[in-house]
């Protein structure tokens, strides 16, 4: 499967997982169930980190239609996947409170925010000239780091007032047969 076919089936799948998680999110709410800041941002995480991964997957393909070197547009888009997401990781860190969190959640947002620099890292390293030199690979990582956190994210949105309901079941059976 040639790059541009890989960007179109990354840029088909972000904005399907963005429009579920909408709807997912506008019948939970409808209901009553208990809103958090917690469940908002993962919310904006799924459509924000969709909507900028599709947009990043058509930018290569308007670049390569104007005859650019394939090179040259696999490092200039690193380098502005670099500072978005860059700016991600300052508008999540401002965000969160992690006080709160459960220990293996917060231990998934700290290995997050390491594993989201190692990938600016590389995107910076794709645009030296003698590094990664403008490499298609690097540039897909991102798109896998992406549909990482929106997958985990998404989860959480479906499975979250799921295991809430099973919780409350299994605490009004325990006090029923008290």
């Amino acid at each position: 499967m040639d790059p541009i076919d890989q960007l179109l089936t990354i840029a088909e799948i972000a904005l399907t997982l963005a429009g579920f998680a909408g709807i997912i999110a506008t019948f939970q709410f409808q209901n009553g169930s208990s809103l958090s800041r917690g469940r908002v941002l993962s919310l904006a995480l799924i459509v924000y980190i969709s909507l900028v991964g599709t947009f990043f997957a058509v930018l290569p393909i308007v670049l390569l239609n104007f005859g650019l070197p394939e090179e040259s547009v696999w490092a200039g888009c690193s380098a502005l996947m670099a500072i978005n997401i860059s700016a991600f990781i300052v508008y999540i860190w401002r965000r969160t409170d992690t006080n709160h969190l459960s220990g293996p959640i917060r231990s998934f947002y700290g290995a997050s925010f390491l594993l989201a620099s190692a990938v600016v890292i590389a995107n910076i390293m794709n645009c030296i000239p003698g590094l990664f030199d403008g490499e298609y690979s690097i540039y897909f990582v991102n798109f896998v780091f992406f549909l990482f956190l929106v997958g985990f994210y998404f989860s959480r949105l479906l499975l979250h007032p799921l295991w809430k309901a099973v919780d409350k079941q299994t605490t009004d059976i325990s006090n029923d047969s008290k």
